[in-house]
């Protein structure tokens, strides 16, 4: 009885030992499970975490991709712009070239006419000063001829003319002939007549000469001013000229 309630202790000591082993085995069990949980809660965090920082990194992948379509886009219009400005620059450097062939042009057909006029005018004027100086002389040599020829006709009347009043009224045995003292006066006083006439006549083409003379001076003068003007605006086309090459180079 004795050995059976030995046996029978031992069995359960078998058995309480095999629950005990039993028991930690599952307490190690679920020691494990319970730190595979928490692992795995852990990863599923880590998951979490690495998705919303995936799906960060894919919005901001997003952004950057936009925010470079952005600027290819502004890079294409720059280029364009910047194509655009080169053409424009372009067309601006071969207007200015032409207009400084066509200034240069300008200038040297203004220099060459006003060259040629300026030429043409003096030749012209000079000659005209040098005709009108000879006619002027001559007038005054026959205006001095005139007045001395007057003087001296005045000379021969006043005698001519007192000897008749004075032999007139005398009776003289031996008068002399009136009709040839008579015809001499006449004579005389047709040649101081015709005399004075032409000396008026020849003040007058001295005073029409002498206007001619100052319209003459007028003309030149006035030629003075027109050479002047050309000059000026010889002066003008090369500023121009100069101004149109710097604008060039500024933009070059």
């Amino acid at each position: 009885m004795e050995q059976e309630l030995n046996e029978a202790v031992e069995l359960k000591e078998e058995a309480r030992q095999q629950w005990s082993e039993q028991a930690s085995r599952v307490e190690a069990e679920l020691a494990a499970l319970r730190a595979n949980v928490e692992a795995l809660e852990k990863e599923k965090m880590e998951v979490a975490r690495q998705e919303n920082e995936l799906m960060f990194m894919r919005e901001a992948l997003e952004k950057e991709r936009m925010e470079v379509t952005r600027l290819e886009a502004e890079l294409a219009l720059v280029k364009e712009a910047e194509l655009a400005a080169i053409q424009a620059q372009k067309d601006s450097l071969d207007k200015y070239k032409a207009e400084i062939i066509q200034l240069e042009s300008e200038l040297a057909s203004v220099r060459e006419a006003e060259s040629a006029a300026r030429q043409d005018t003096l030749e012209r004027d000079k000659s005209e000063v040098e005709k009108l100086e000879k006619e002027l002389e001559t007038l005054r040599e026959e205006r001095g001829s005139m007045q001395r020829k007057d003087e001296i006709l005045v000379k021969i009347w006043k005698p001519l003319r007192s000897l008749v009043l004075e032999s007139v009224p005398e009776e003289d045995p031996d008068p002399p002939d009136l009709s040839l003292i008579l015809d001499a006066l006449q004579t005389v006083e047709t040649q101081l007549t015709r005399l004075r006439e032409e000396c008026s006549e020849k003040s007058e083409q001295f005073v029409q000469l002498t206007q001619n003379m100052e319209t003459l001076q007028e003309q030149v003068e006035r030629k003075s001013v027109e050479q002047e003007e050309a000059a000026a605006k010889i002066q003008q086309l090369e500023q121009q000229v100069l101004t149109t090459s710097e604008s060039s180079q500024d933009s070059t």
